[in-house]
């Protein structure tokens, strides 16, 4: 299943982006929660085309999960996956990880070759 999750456009800082960014993560553990599923994969939300600051947006991300966790008491999710196909975004998720954590997670931090990025485009009938 995919859950669309559409966060804030960036306007700088001073419109609740944190918030609404927030609250769209908590969204999508919800409904992932709520249908029993046991994971769920998060890009970087809105640092594309809305203009979120990569590591602004990556600290919230983790920080909302952390959040959402803490507060419930049972919770069907058992495996968060923080994905991007950009370097720089991925060691964003991991520091944020490590500064949320402070090294209690499990990181794996993998690189896919662009040859392996084209293969699983082909796989999924992406062209």
């Amino acid at each position: 299943m995919i859950v669309h999750a559409c966060g804030p456009t960036w306007k700088g800082g001073k419109n609740q982006e944190n918030d609404f960014l927030a609250d769209c993560v908590k969204s999508v553990l919800e409904e992932t929660d709520k249908r029993k599923f046991r994971s769920v994969v998060f890009p970087a939300l809105c640092t594309g085309n809305f203009g979120y600051p990569i590591e602004q947006a990556t600290t919230v991300i983790v920080e909302a999960i952390k959040s959402y966790l803490k507060d419930k008491t049972v919770y069907n999710i058992k495996e968060i996956i923080f994905c991007d196909v950009k370097p720089e975004t991925v060691k964003s998720f991991t520091e944020a990880l490590q500064r949320a954590y402070r090294g209690k997670v499990k990181i794996l931090n993998r690189i896919i070759s662009k040859d392996q990025q084209q293969e699983m485009k082909k796989d999924l009938g992406i062209y």
